[in-house]
């Protein structure tokens, strides 16, 4: 046999069925690149922190917005109240005129009032006035007393939910105090001939304390 003939003999050899115990597959294993990309750790952190900011100026928009409507609401409640210490004034020296009183009575110590406009000295003098009740408190006499050395050292006044009313025997306290200072003028005889009316409510805000002050003067006008 030549060695083309061994070559056919083993060529043929080859492509004869051999006996096979076992046949195992194995999986074909194809690497393809994808195209998609996921986002980073820091591309993650940058777009959270976009959002977080983008979301606090509308947050902090409406926190100031309702700041500012809590002070104004504040404001003007205690411009009502302070107004309506001086109206009160006025209210009782046009009641004494109408029933012949002396126009300051109620007010000048006489009696049972309290002296809210101080002695000759002309020196100014505190008071605390309940429109609601038609009458002047005297401190002094509350339970437990108050000095009225400051506002905030006068009683604080009260709330009635079913009148609506702000006063000082029923309701609930509420963060409002009131003060009305008074100091009077004098004639030559000692008669009392003007009346210089300061209405001074003060509040707390928070931890900031405020005040708003009306002053008028007030006459004898008959």
């Amino acid at each position: 046999m030549n060695i083309l003939q061994k070559k056919l003999w083993f060529r043929q050899k080859a492509q004869q069925p051999q006996d096979i115990d076992c046949i195992v597959f194995l999986p074909r294993f194809t690497y393809r690149k994808d195209k998609k990309k996921g986002f980073t750790l820091l591309e993650t952190m940058v777009a959270i922190s976009i959002l977080l900011t983008s979301l606090g100026a509308p947050f902090t928009v409406t926190q100031l917005g309702l700041r500012t409507a809590r002070k104004a609401g504040q404001e003007l409640v205690a411009a009502n109240l302070a107004q309506e210490g001086i109206e009160f004034i006025r209210y009782l020296r046009d009641t004494n005129s109408i029933k012949g009183n002396t126009w300051l009575t109620g007010l000048d110590g006489v009696g049972n009032s309290p002296n809210c406009v101080g002695d000759q000295a002309g020196e100014p003098q505190t008071c605390v006035v309940d429109a609601i009740a038609n009458k002047v408190l005297d401190v002094s006499l509350l339970v437990p007393p108050f000095t009225c050395s400051d506002v905030f050292a006068c009683p604080p006044i009260k709330y009635d939910d079913i009148s609506g009313l702000y006063g000082y025997e029923s309701g609930d306290s509420t963060i409002y105090h009131r003060a009305v200072h008074m100091q009077v003028a004098r004639d030559f005889a000692g008669e009392p001939v003007e009346v210089r009316v300061v209405s001074e409510v003060g509040w707390r805000d928070l931890d900031t304390l405020r005040t708003i002050k009306i002053e008028e003067y007030i006459m004898d006008w008959r």
